[in-house]
């Protein structure tokens, strides 16, 4: 059932973001300078640290989604995908874009301002308040997690490539959403 859940989820978002994450890590992992970074990323190829960096991020997602589901946890089936795509928007709004000529994203980061951000985090509070018997703690704790994972890839972003690109913010769709499953997995065994 995880399995499927995960499958349709890549489904539904054409494995957009999944492609992100293949771009990412190849980038980063065969790329030394920026330059070859972002040529890298660019390229519709998928090299070796991109598939197995989207192999182990599905087999943890769906590990973590396994152990929700055994738990009959069925509400962060709708918390974390939430969570992810406005952390995707936080992500958007505070960093610049790193190709100076355009992209596919180019112009998605440079026109996002705090205003997009103030609305995307309204629609979220909304329909998570709006869930009877929500679960408050899973969504701290996730919420906490996924804007931990979101720092960690605009500061290696700023550092490597001055800034982010729309496979950056694919990278911080699947690995926030990942971090914040394995999250409520360990703070549902806490409780």
């Amino acid at each position: 059932a995880s399995a499927m859940v995960i499958a349709f989820q890549a489904y539904l978002t054409r494995a957009f973001h999944l492609d992100g994450l293949a771009d990412m890590a190849d980038g980063f992992g065969g790329g030394w300078e920026r330059e070859q970074i972002l040529r890298i990323m660019k390229d519709s190829h998928v090299g070796a640290f991109g598939v197995i960096t989207v192999v182990l991020t599905l087999i943890v997602k769906i590990a973590a989604l396994e152990a929700l589901l055994d738990a009959q946890l069925l509400l962060p089936l709708l918390i974390v995908p939430i969570l992810s795509r406005t952390i995707v928007v936080l992500q958007t709004v505070a960093n610049p874009y790193a190709r100076p000529e355009g992209g596919t994203a180019g112009e998605l980061v440079t026109g996002a301002r705090w205003y997009h951000a103030m609305v995307a985090i309204g629609w979220s509070a909304l329909i998570l308040v709006l869930v009877p018997g929500m679960p408050w703690l899973f969504v701290l704790w996730s919420a906490l997690s996924g804007i931990m994972v979101a720092i960690l890839i605009a500061w290696r972003s700023r550092v490597r490539i001055g800034g982010i690109t729309g496979d950056l913010l694919g990278a911080t769709a699947e690995l926030s959403e990942t971090a914040m499953y394995i999250c409520i997995v360990f703070v549902s065994h806490l409780q």
